[in-house]
């Protein structure tokens, strides 16, 4: 069985809104053979990257359709975090806080 790990991992390091979707739309096509660890890591990249989460194919088609595919297998509390970034275009307040401790202006991560 194939893993995605890897191709994930490049997504999480976006430098772009555009490289974010270039990197997202391949696994678009395989998100619904996602395992745990997939799941897991897909969802961390989308929260912690705000090139992913806030570019517009992905903000408007596939991170929903990710949801969607998952919703039942992420873990609530980043499901929370992601959707509120996604529809309030700006970072989850647990995240800005993070983001102020560290002085990070490109992610919400410790």
């Amino acid at each position: 069985m194939k893993s995605y790990l890897c191709i994930i991992e490049r997504m999480a390091l976006a430098i772009s809104y555009r490289n974010a979707e270039a990197l997202m739309l391949p696994l678009r096509y395989h998100f619904q053979t996602f395992n745990d660890d997939e799941i897991n890591a897909f969802i961390t990249a989308a929260i912690e990257n705000g090139q992913i989460w806030n570019a517009g194919e992905c903000r408007s088609n596939y991170l929903p359709e990710f949801i969607e595919t998952h919703r039942s297998s992420i873990d609530q509390q980043k499901l929370e975090v992601l959707e509120y970034q996604i529809t309030e275009q700006e970072w989850h307040p647990s995240r800005k806080k993070r983001r102020h401790l560290r002085g990070n202006q490109t992610d919400g991560s410790l």
